[in-house]
């Protein structure tokens, strides 16, 4: 097995039984990283627009930094949500689109954007971007384990013979579905306290 193999074993491992825990941790530390880097680059702007001196150019840099840390943390949530809505939304469109077209083909008509398959195209996004709002960690969960069950099935030996591949990866597919949706987002901190 050589070094890439190796890797992407480890990371399909990985995903299968933490995707969602990952994720999780993942897009808050993004966040809160890209608020530490707004912040640093805001408190620059501060010191250099208003000319403060060098004995509290530190206590500036660090106050506008740990700001926009706690911004970023506070903000992960919202755009995540809104990049899940939008990529609900264009998924939901597209099937609405797909789906007018194979009814169009199967009654033997032409295809064209009439006012009705306008109308089903987005009452189709609509409901698939809500579905995508309310169902982020199933979501998840799935790609993640969609993802991680694929490179286990490339890179397992035993799990990439041909007659085994399709039933390895649906049983990978499911039993990570199943390990995280049960054990995974129980140790997860996203429920609000009381």
């Amino acid at each position: 097995m050589d070094e890439v193999n190796v890797i992407m074993t480890i990371l399909g491992a990985a995903l299968c039984l933490g995707g969602w825990a990952i994720y999780w941790v993942g897009t808050r530390l993004i966040a809160m990283a890209f608020g530490l880097a707004m912040g640093f680059a805001l408190g620059q702007v501060i010191l250099l627009s208003l000319g403060i001196s060098s004995e509290a150019s530190n206590l500036v840099l660090l106050s506008c930094t740990g700001l926009g840390a706690v911004a970023g943390l506070l903000l992960v949530r919202p755009v995540t949500t809104f990049m899940f809505v939008l990529a609900g939304f264009a998924f939901g469109a597209l099937l609405g689109r797909v789906g007018s077209q194979i009814y169009f083909m199967i009654q033997g008509w032409e295809f064209g954007f009439t006012t009705s398959v306008v109308g089903v195209i987005l009452g189709s996004a609509a409901v698939f971007a809500a579905l995508a709002c309310f169902l982020q960690k199933y979501i998840m969960i799935v790609i993640t384990s969609f993802i991680g069950a694929h490179f286990l099935v490339l890179c397992v030996p035993a799990l990439s013979e041909p007659q085994w591949q399709p039933w390895a990866f649906s049983a990978l597919v499911l039993a990570a579905c199943a390990w995280q949706i049960v054990f995974v987002t129980k140790l997860a901190v996203d429920k609000p306290h009381r």
